[in-house]
């Protein structure tokens, strides 16, 4: 039923669902769609290694089901929205490798995994 590559989907109970996206090192040149936010049913979103180019999107902190992002190594920059710490089920969160500035919000003190002190980023002293 699947033809896409690096999209993973669940079709029980139906309707199709979305539950991954795996397209690390696929050459991506592009910016993160706002709209991914809205794949309510995402657990795993692997988008490192490739040239995603502008900010992270704040609507990704919506994706209750999310947990595991994963977007080093791009050229991602700005700031991390706090947003981000949203996630409930956040497990991993993987950024570092790209031009992120400002300060890493304090939502995200409870990820364990990932690469958040390789990003250079303090912890926001309060939330912004």
């Amino acid at each position: 039923m699947n033809d896409w590559e690096g999209v993973g989907i669940d079709t029980d109970p139906a309707p199709l669902r979305v539950t991954e996206i795996r397209l690390d090192g696929s050459g991506l040149t592009v910016v993160v769609p706002s709209a991914l936010g809205s794949l309510d049913d995402l657990r795993s979103l692997l988008l490192g290694d490739n040239r995603l180019t502008d900010e992270i999107p704040g609507s990704l902190g919506a994706m209750s089901s999310l947990r595991e992002p994963g977007l080093s190594l791009n050229d991602l920059s700005v700031r991390v929205p706090e947003e981000l710490g949203e996630f409930a089920n956040l497990r991993t969160l993987r950024l570092a490798g790209n031009f992120l500035g400002g300060c890493l919000p304090l939502t995200l003190t409870q990820v364990r995994n990932g690469d958040l002190p390789d990003t250079g980023l303090p912890f926001c002293e309060r939330s912004r």
